[in-house]
């Protein structure tokens, strides 16, 4: 089982490819540009938690939410995990929690990949709305994201 990449620059490498990926797919009208897309996000996110000070600070982390351990900031699944008495949250959990800014768009981006990868496809999705959310991901990682 993989534990996820815990170095916050090569997420960002890894983000930038993906979102280079999520471009060219696009220009070629193939819709897993949307799963490229959501991936750099993905990465974005991580090396956000990856760095929040939120989690060296346990008593801010336990204001937001009880459940929440430092250790949480390499979460690297999607949704939470049961295990050992402790619900280990996922980065989308982590996303809804941390994040509220970007709260909806990545989560748009999540729908839409798991669309195209496991559902009838992109569908009612727009290209235009799903680079935007990857965009303003960015944006705000950039920006120093943090809760």
């Amino acid at each position: 089982m993989s534990t996820g990449i815990t170095d916050p620059a090569l997420c960002q490498r890894r983000a930038v490819t993906f979102a280079r990926d999520a471009e060219e797919l696009l220009a070629i009208e193939n819709q897993w540009f949307a799963v490229a897309a959501f991936y750099a996000a993905y990465q974005l996110v991580r090396s956000a938690l990856i760095v929040d000070p939120v989690f060296a600070d346990l008593a801010r982390l336990h204001a937001i939410d009880t459940s929440l351990q430092p250790e949480d900031r390499l979460a690297h699944v999607h949704a939470a995990r049961r295990g050992k008495g402790h619900a280990a949250p996922g980065v989308n959990d982590l996303v809804q929690k941390l994040y509220p800014s970007i709260r909806v768009r990545y989560l748009r981006l999540h729908s839409a990949s798991v669309a195209v990868r496991y559902e009838i496809g992109i569908g009612a999705y727009r290209s235009v709305d799903l680079m935007g959310d990857l965009v303003t991901v960015r944006s705000a990682v950039d920006a120093g994201l943090a809760a």
